[in-house]
């Protein structure tokens, strides 16, 4: 005779709580979840000589980790897509080369509305390249 219980649990329990284990496992161990570590962003923007040009300028892409990790977002635990939203999810390396710009505003609204009204913010809205973002200051 065939109970409906294994271990002292539905057979159904069980089956679904090893289909969530299965699943939770192919997602964690999927590409595109192992591409959004720090890890994975360094094994680029760890070149000291990765730059870019923004109008005239020359910017430095470069990424000093414990700098970062020593940094308020840093202990915060924040990752490289928390403000880089367009690489949520992203696994074909290396990106473009241009990323939508971060918007800070989604964690620091009051700031965001201070700096809308400045000189920097409406400069920006204008489409001045040159114009001061939140990071040219803030890093």
């Amino acid at each position: 005779m065939s109970f409906p219980f294994a271990n002292g649990r539905p057979k159904v329990q069980s089956l679904v709580s090893g289909a969530t284990l299965a699943f939770l496992a192919l997602v964690i161990c999927s590409p595109a979840a192992l591409a959004q570590d720090a890890e994975t962003c360094l094994e680029c923007h760890d070149d000291m000589e990765m730059t870019k040009n923004v109008g005239d300028h020359v910017v430095s892409l470069y990424v000093d980790l414990e700098q970062f990790q020593a940094s308020v977002h840093g202990q915060e635990g924040l990752e490289c897509i928390d403000c880089h939203e367009d690489l949520d999810g992203f696994d074909d390396f290396p990106h473009d080369e241009e990323l939508a710009d971060v918007d800070c505003t989604g964690c620091h609204d009051e700031e965001g509305e201070i700096y809308a009204g400045s000189t920097h913010g409406t400069e920006v809205a204008k489409g001045n390249v040159l114009a001061p973002h939140c990071w040219s200051c803030h890093g």
